[in-house]
């Protein structure tokens, strides 16, 4: 894919920034995005999904360029890197950019030379985990990549739980001719895993203190999943300064979850009512991109046009059939697991949806960048038309019933960048975001796209540069606003039926806020060198009535130091601490009693030590030094997941 270029905000001496390894948490992009990146917080009950990014929800993560499903983790054996891109991205990646910006996973590319690695990870609560790497020329003309990788661990150490996945992938890369590449890639990846939740204790609102294993979840819940997926890209120099790429891709997803859910609490008797889910899913993607990328002048001034399309079809099935009398309460004072197994063929469905969707998705843009005064200043401006019609069934025996939604929308986007010396450059950014959203509301009428606006306005410095380093910064104010919002509201004397609950998409959310970030690097000759990085957002994100929304964090920050010797009898190792904040959050009612709850604000520090000697990489990773148990996600305050505490993790790579 060539997606129009961003706005290229100018940063004065920019240096590589350090990866997840120098940031102390291993092979956690997760961990690195929040700590490095800034304004990006995880957040669920199902440990694998959910980022928001400058306080909304990721709708989707990326794969290089082309959707993946959903917003979920990513395994990472093919990964070589991960793109955060805030703001407005819907220029870019259409409805899969909302608001916040986008995660785009890069894979890694064929190589010209040969070139084989091997790595091995032994970790706490028995995690164990095998990656394969190989690369190099086939031919003169052709070269590949292939990856392998598997892991298995105890999942977060609490009783039940487990995490296993593998993984197999590929590239080619193949020179048609002079001014033809073609690269076709594909990868199948099965997990499994069931990091087993907790619960609130509904009578100090903390994590109910029963041990670090303690768990409410039954010995048989589990959610495998598989995904199949395979591009094929053309890239080509159509003409002096006009490339073309053409990018077909196909994916396939399934899953097939039974987990036991939790819903009644009794606090007189200390217990809390069960239920059991079982949850299917396919879907199949097919998407196709086509884009154009002009370069040409007029006089003093140097233009890159770009212009394309797009178009991704969906097939959705999901299958869920809920289970309401084949679980005993559950004491959560004195728990007794097993006391009774899912038996779908005997026990009576309490509930069930059978749903099969399409989905039908086309855009087309062009946008122009201009840039003049010897690239002093670059203005951007573009728009995007976007299309989606939705239709969905439930076919007999859940009942037969058939919607249809269609909507389209336009996004603009424009912005300058100034940059009078080479340590200073200034900038400004607009740009909208839509999301399409299928269904009624009470009076009948389809939902209209929420649309995001985002007004960024910013500045990179560069304070200090010479032989012994340098110290940069950044800092950016951000105003956005999301409206068509959906709500649920009490219906009026006017309405369908007063008194009753209603929804209609008539909310509107509100943040305004800003980041900065700080970059040291000093060289410390001959011994070493030493990089510091700090970035802190704070936002104010609220609602149609003032309120801010539920589980979502005003504040972040995070940092790292990391030290490099060169020389002396240090030579070859590093040295690394880093730490990451996330601030007070709104939590959840408690059910029956309707006592809320808050998630408290968290710091979490983590160490990192390696060595690098001939063609090995030792590595020691201690992640959550603190050893503190905290909430990270949650469905409800019956339904927790929890961090595992103070962890390590081990590793040893092999480059030949």
């Amino acid at each position: 894919m060539v997606p129009p270029s961003g706005l290229p905000r100018h940063r004065p001496g920019r240096r590589r920034g350090p990866g997840p390894r120098d940031l102390g948490v291993g092979d956690d992009f997760t961990s690195a995005l929040q700590i490095a990146v800034g304004g990006i917080d995880r957040r669920s009950y199902n440990p694998g999904d959910d980022f928001f990014m400058w306080g909304f929800r990721v709708s989707s993560t990326l794969k290089d360029g082309l959707p993946y499903f959903s917003n979920g983790i990513n395994l990472n054996y093919d990964v070589a890197r991960v793109e955060a891109i805030k703001g407005p991205s819907a220029m870019m990646y259409g409805q899969n950019s909302f608001v916040g910006g986008v995660i785009n996973w890069v894979t890694r590319r064929p190589t010209k030379t040969a070139r084989y690695s091997a790595e091995a990870q032994y970790g706490s609560n028995e995690y164990q985990r095998l990656a394969l790497h190989a690369s190099g020329p086939v031919t003169k003309d052709i070269r590949y990549r292939l990856d392998l990788g598997g892991m298995n661990s105890h999942g977060n150490g609490r009783k039940f739980s487990f995490n296993r996945n593998r993984f197999v992938g590929g590239e080619v890369e193949w020179d048609l001719s002079k001014t033809a590449v073609v690269n076709v890639a594909t990868s199948y990846q099965t997990e499994n895993e069931f990091d087993n939740l907790t619960m609130i204790d509904p009578l100090t609102g903390d994590i109910i203190a029963k041990g670090k294993d303690y768990t409410v979840s039954e010995p048989w819940s589990r959610r495998p999943k598989a995904t199949f997926r395979t591009t094929a890209k053309l890239t080509t120099t159509l003409a002096d300064k006009f490339t073309s790429r053409s990018v077909i891709g196909y994916s396939n997803w399934t899953n097939d979850w039974l987990r036991d859910q939790t819903n009644g609490l009794n606090l007189a008797a200390h217990t809390i009512n069960k239920f059991t889910s079982s949850y299917s899913t396919s879907s199949h993607f097919v998407s196709l991109q086509q884009d154009f990328v002009k370069d040409f002048s007029t006089g003093p001034v140097n233009h890159r046009f770009t212009f394309g399309g797009d178009q991704r079809n969906e097939v959705n099935r999901n299958n869920t059939t809920l289970y309401a009398n084949d679980n005993a309460a559950f004491d959560y004072l004195n728990p007794v697991y097993g006391r009774s197994v899912p038996n779908p063929t005997l026990t009576p469905p309490a509930g069930f949806t059978n749903l099969k969707s399409r989905v039908r998705i086309s855009g087309v843009y062009a946008q122009e960048q201009m840039s003049f005064w010897h690239d002093r200043v670059i203005a951007l401006a573009g728009v995007r038309f976007n299309d989606q019609m939705t239709t969905s069934a439930a076919p007999a025996p859940s009942g037969s019933s058939a919607t249809l939604s269609e909507g389209s929308y336009t996004a603009p986007r424009y912005g300058v960048v100034i940059n009078p010396i080479d340590q200073v450059s200034a900038y400004y950014n607009y740009g909208e975001s839509f999301a399409f959203q299928s269904g009624v509301d009470t009076y009948g009428k389809q939902y209209v796209p929420s649309v995001g606006k985002v007004r960024e306005v910013g500045t990179k410095l560069m304070f200090v540069e010479g032989p012994k380093g340098s110290v940069s910064g950044s800092f950016a104010h951000i105003d956005m606003e999301v409206t068509n919002v959906r709500i649920v509201f009490t219906q009026g004397p006017g309405d369908p039926n007063p008194g009753a609950s209603g929804n209609k998409a008539a909310g509107t959310q509100h943040n305004k806020g800003f980041q900065w970030s700080l970059n040291l690097n000093r060289n410390f000759e001959p011994v070493g060198s030493l990089n510091l990085l700090f970035n802190q957002y704070h936002g104010d994100i609220r609602n149609e009535l003032g309120l801010r929304p539920l589980k979502v964090p005003n504040n972040t920050w995070g940092g790292v130091a990391t030290f490099n010797f060169k020389k002396g009898p240090l030579t070859g190792f590093k040295i690394s601490t880093s730490a990451a904040f996330v601030g007070r959050q709104g939590g959840f009612t408690f059910p029956t009693t309707g006592a809320p709850t808050t998630i408290p604000a968290r710091t979490i520090t983590n160490a990192m030590v390696a060595y690098h000697w001939k063609n090995y990489d030792f590595q020691l990773n201690v992640n959550n030094l603190a050893d503190k148990i905290y909430v990270v996600g949650a469905e409800s305050a019956l339904w927790i997941y929890a961090d595992p505490g103070r962890v390590f993790k081990l590793s040893v790579n092999y480059k030949y």
